[in-house]
């Protein structure tokens, strides 16, 4: 598919042989800095499923369909290295990850153990795909889970803490993961009249940091990265031509995040494995995880 279609842009566009050539070799390299890039310039469309393979493997995930699963280090979480900046359309999420400008803003994150966190995708842009949680001084968010799959309170029992917790004083700083509160939140001494699921009020966080909360202007700006579904969950977006949004800042927001990009770059992901062997891993874990559900099953019912 790679050969023919730069072949067809050779022919169109007159490229010498040597130029083809070095075109391909550049795009089968895998380079994530340079793919990371090709929404910008007037280069040919690719998919997610192309620009994401930079960065993590694609496997077969019943019953999501092909999900992708990042190359990160062990315990990375989603939503956790960026920070929230009020926008017009609510609280946005900037990632300080080159692919966080797809994965948290389009598709789904699920979380299985002995398997990992993965991605669905989608084709609807949200300025961040969380739900929410605020209650007593705190405020905690969680990825938008698949159809069909619900989070557990975030003070409930769970085999890893989807919920990322945070107080609010420290609600809109920069690098928010580092001010994430790891000791479990006890529900009885959260007041319930304060539990909403909903994120913070702007205002309320204005009151209780003596801050201003300033509003961002935002825009969304079509990138060269079309999207192709690969999963059963939306089919929709394998119709669409266009390419896929990107939310851009304004140059003094760009400037926090550039600060944290090659430290997040450098020490959360990993240099790709080879497909065989992440795919062998994988299948073999998401095996051994089926395989202890039905056991599990069985003797419920034997009991019963």
């Amino acid at each position: 598919m790679f050969i023919e279609r730069f072949q067809r842009l050779s022919k169109n566009m007159w490229m010498p042989p040597l130029g083809l050539v070095a075109l391909v070799m550049l795009f089968l390299t895998g380079c994530a800095a340079t793919i990371h890039e090709q929404y910008r310039g007037d280069q040919m469309y690719v998919d997610n499923v192309q620009y994401l393979s930079a960065y993590g493997e694609w496997v077969d995930y019943p019953p999501y369909g092909v999900v992708w699963l990042p190359d990160v280090v062990s315990g990375w979480e989603p939503f956790y290295y960026g920070h929230w900046i009020w926008t017009g359309d609510g609280w946005a999420w900037t990632s300080y990850e080159p692919y966080g400008w797809l994965v948290y803003h389009y598709g789904y994150w699920g979380y299985e153990p002995g398997f990992g966190w993965f991605w669905v995708p989608g084709d609807t842009w949200w300025p961040a795909r969380v739900q929410w949680y605020t209650f007593g001084n705190y405020t905690a968010w969680a990825p938008i889970p698949p159809p069909n799959i619900v989070w557990p309170d975030p003070w409930a029992p769970y085999d890893v803490n989807v919920w990322i917790i945070v107080d609010i004083d420290n609600f809109t700083d920069e690098n928010i993961g580092r001010h994430r509160i790891v000791k479990p939140i006890r529900r009885d001494i959260v007041p319930q009249r304060t539990v909403v699921r909903r994120p913070p009020d702007h205002n309320t966080i204005e009151r209780i940091t003596r801050r201003a909360v300033r509003k961002i202007r935002i825009r969304e700006e079509e990138t060269k990265v079309k999207p192709r579904v690969v999963s059963k969950q939306s089919a929709t977006a394998q119709r669409r031509e266009s390419g896929l949004k990107r939310m851009v800042l304004p140059k003094t927001e760009e400037r926090k995040v550039e600060k944290h990009v090659s430290r997040v770059v450098r020490e959360v992901l990993k240099p790709r494995k080879k497909s065989s062997e992440k795919q062998r891993s994988t299948r073999e874990s998401s095996e051994k995880q089926r395989s202890t559900r039905d056991r599990n099953t069985d003797t419920k019912r034997r009991r019963k």
